[in-house]
């Protein structure tokens, strides 16, 4: 599974070449931690 804190990588529709974004990587477990603790 990956995000950016607030979606999925895969569902993002790039709005330039050059567009960055954070991504979490990992377990389905430590990317929904990382979500709840980004999401407050």
């Amino acid at each position: 599974m990956s995000t950016d804190g607030s979606r999925r990588i895969l569902s993002m529709t790039p709005e330039s070449l050059d567009q960055r974004s954070p991504i979490y990587i990992g377990s389905r477990y430590e990317v929904e931690k990382a979500r709840e603790y980004l999401n407050g």
